[in-house]
C-alpha cells in the first residue's frame, strides 16, 4: 500500500513540477518587472502609490486559479492509472485530495514568503496581505472541488444546482470575511482566524471528504450514471450542437462536412460544454459579488466586469486551446489521430476543416462569455435597480463595453488559435524550444534589462529590444504566409485577406492611438500579425504531422 501512495505522489510530482516553476516565477516576476520598469522606488508599495491590499484579489485569483489548473492537468490523463492500483477507494480518494490540498498550500506559501522577501515589509501578515485564512480557505476549496467533480459523475440536474449553490456560498463566505462590519462598511484584510471561523471551514473540509469518498466509490465501481432527464436533455443538446439529425428522413453529408462533423464529436463539443459550463458558473459568481459589494456609483461593479471579461476571456481560450491541442494527437507519440491522418483529404482540405470547427469553438464560447456578462448586467438593471444600461454620463452601455469585448475577442482568438497550431505540430522538440524562447524572453530578459543595463541607456536598449521583437514578428508571419502557399496548404485570397486586414487594424489603430516613442507603436501594430498568423500556421502544422 506504501509503494503505491509513493507511485502516485511520484507521478503527481514528474508532471507538475516543471510548470509549478513556471507558475511560481510568472507571479514574481509580474510584479518585480513592473516594480522597477515603472520606477517604484525600494518597495512595489511605497506610499503614494497605493496599499498592497489593493492588489490581493488579483493575486489571489491568477495564483489559484494557476496551482489548481495544474492539479487538474496532472491528474487529467491518470483516471485509468488511478483506478487500476491495489488501494481500498477511500484511501486513494482521500491521498488525491491530500495530494492535490498540498500541493496548493505548499506553492500558495512559497509565493508568499518570496513576495514578502522582495516586496514587503514585517507588518505584512498583520496589516495588509492575510495568509492564513486565504490558506486554510484554498485548502478546504481544492476539497471540496474534488468532492464536486466525483460527485458530478453522475449528472443530475439536482446535483448541478447543488454544485452551483455549494460555489456560490464559498464565494460569498469568503468575500464576507473581508466585511466583518457589513458589507456598507470599508473592506478589511483577512488577519486573524477566530475559532468559529476555523471550526466552519473544518466542517466543510470533513463534509466534503466524505461526499468525494463515496462518490469515489461509485465512479471507480461504475456505478454512477446520469439520471434520465440529464441524459435526455443531453440527447438533445448535443444533437443540436452536432449537428445530428433527430427525424428518420436520411441526410446526405459531402465528404469534408463528414469530416468537420467527426471532428466536432470527438474533439471539440465536449470541450466547448466543459469550458462553457466552468466560464459561466465562475464569471456569473464574480458579477453577482460585485454587484453585492458594489456601491451607488457602480464604479466596482464596472471595473470588475471589464476586468472579469479579459481575465475569464485568456483563461477560457487557453483551456480551449489546451483542449482542442491535446484531442487531436496520439497522447504518447504526439502524431494525429488515425482517423483524420488518414482521411482522403488533401492536406488544404483537412487544415480548412479543422480551422472552421476551431473558429466555430471560439465563436460558441466567447458566446457564452458575453451571455454571461450581459445577464449580470440585465440583473444589476432589474433585481439590484441599478442603472447600468445608460452609465459614464449617458453613454449607452453598448458603445462603453463595444471596445472591450472587441478588445477581448481579439486576445481569445490570438491565444486559443495560436496555442493549437503549436500543440497541432506534434513535435515535442518545437513546443520545448517556443516555450523556451517565451520563457526565456520574460523571466530571463527583464531582470537583465532592469538591472543589469545601465539606467541612461535604458531606453535605447528598450526600443532595440522592441525592434528585434518587431523585426522577428513579422519576418516570421511572412515565412509562415510564403511556406503555406508555396505548399498550396492556403490560397492566395487568404493572403489577400490576412494583408487587408493589418493594413485596415493598423491605419485604425495609428490614427486612435498616438504614443511615443514610434518604435512603441510600431511593435504594437505587430502584434496584429498573431491575428492572422493562425491562417498559415496551423495548416503548417497539420501537413507537418500528418506526413512527420
Amino acid at each position: 500500500m506504501e509503494n503505491s501512495f509513493f507511485v502516485v505522489t511520484k507521478v503527481f510530482g514528474r508532471r507538475v513540477w516543471w510548470q509549478a516553476l513556471l507558475a511560481v516565477g510568472f507571479l514574481i516576476m509580474m510584479p518585480l518587472s513592473a516594480r522597477d520598469g515603472l520606477n517604484f522606488h525600494g518597495n512595489l508599495f511605497y506610499e503614494g502609490e497605493g496599499n498592497p491590499f489593493d492588489y490581493f484579489f488579483s493575486f489571489v485569483s491568477f495564483s489559484w486559479l494557476l496551482f489548481i489548473g495544474i492539479c487538474i492537468h496532472a491528474f487529467r490523463d491518470c483516471r485509468k492509472f488511478i483506478f487500476a492500483l491495489p488501494l481500498s477507494s477511500a484511501s486513494m480518494a482521500s491521498w488525491l485530495m491530500l495530494i492535490s490540498a498540498g500541493f496548493v498550500v505548499f506553492l500558495s506559501l512559497l509565493t508568499n514568503g518570496l513576495y514578502r522577501v522582495l516586496f514587503f515589509d514585517q507588518n505584512w501578515l498583520s496589516e495588509y496581505w492575510p495568509v492564513l485564512g486565504p490558506t486554510l480557505f484554498v485548502t478546504t476549496l481544492v476539497i471540496v472541488g474534488h468532492s464536486l467533480y466525483w460527485n458530478f459523475q453522475s449528472q443530475s440536474f439536482s446535483k448541478l444546482l447543488f454544485s452551483a449553490a455549494v460555489v456560490i456560498g464559498l464565494g460569498w463566505w469568503f468575500a464576507s470575511r473581508f466585511f466583518p462590519n457589513g458589507i456598507q462598511k470599508p473592506i478589511v484584510p483577512w488577519c486573524r482566524v477566530t475559532l468559529s471561523e476555523y471550526a466552519t471551514m473544518l466542517a466543510v473540509s470533513l463534509g466534503a471528504w466524505w461526499l468525494g469518498v463515496a462518490s469515489f466509490k461509485r465512479v471507480r465501481c461504475g456505478d454512477a450514471k446520469p439520471s434520465r432527464p440529464w441524459e435526455q436533455i443531453s440527447l438533445w443538446v448535443n444533437g443540436s450542437i452536432n449537428g445530428t439529425q433527430t427525424v428518420d428522413v436520411p441526410v446526405c453529408l459531402s465528404k469534408t462536412a463528414s469530416l468537420e462533423q467527426l471532428h466536432w464529436r470527438q474533439s471539440c463539443s465536449g470541450a466547448v460544454r466543459m469550458v462553457g459550463i466552468a466560464l459561466v458558473i465562475l464569471l456569473s459568481v464574480t458579477i453577482l459579488v460585485s454587484l453585492t459589494q458594489s456601491g451607488p456609483d457602480l464604479k466596482l461593479f464596472h471595473e470588475t466586469s471589464s476586468f472579469a471579461l479579459f481575465l475569464f476571456s485568456g483563461i477560457s481560450a487557453t483551456l480551449l486551446g489546451f483542449f482542442l491541442g491535446e484531442s487531436l494527437v496520439n497522447k504518447e507519440k504526439r502524431e494525429l489521430i488515425p482517423a483524420l491522418a488518414n482521411a482522403p483529404f488533401s492536406d488544404q482540405v483537412l487544415a480548412s476543416a479543422l480551422l472552421r470547427n476551431l473558429t466555430k469553438s471560439i465563436g460558441l464560447l466567447f458566446a457564452f462569455l458575453l451571455l454571461s456578462l450581459a445577464l449580470g448586467y440585465l440583473v444589476a438593471e432589474f433585481i439590484f435597480k441599478y442603472d447600468v444600461i445608460r452609465w459614464n454620463e449617458g453613454l449607452p452601455v453598448l458603445q462603453s463595453v463595444g471596445f472591450k469585448v472587441l478588445v477581448a475577442l481579439a486576445v481569445f482568438w490570438c491565444i486559443a488559435a495560436n496555442l493549437v497550431s503549436l500543440l497541432w505540430t506534434g513535435r515535442n522538440w518545437f513546443m520545448i524550444s517556443v516555450v523556451a524562447c517565451i520563457t526565456v524572453l520574460s523571466f530571463v530578459g527583464t531582470p537583465l534589462y532592469i538591472f543589469v543595463a545601465p539606467r541612461d541607456w535604458q531606453p535605447q536598449v528598450g526600443q532595440m529590444i522592441l525592434s528585434l521583437l518587431t523585426l522577428l514578428i513579422i519576418s516570421g508571419s511572412v515565412a509562415a504566409f510564403v511556406m503555406a502557399l508555396r505548399k498550396n496548404l492556403i490560397r492566395f485570397r487568404t493572403v489577400v485577406g490576412s494583408v487587408l486586414f493589418i493594413v485596415v487594424t493598423t491605419l485604425l489603430f495609428w490614427n486612435v492611438w498616438n504614443s511615443h516613442p514610434q518604435v512603441l507603436r510600431v511593435f504594437c501594430s505587430s502584434l496584429f500579425l498573431l491575428l492572422v498568423i493562425p491562417f498559415a500556421t496551423i495548416p503548417l502544422a497539420v501537413s507537418w504531422n500528418r506526413h512527420r
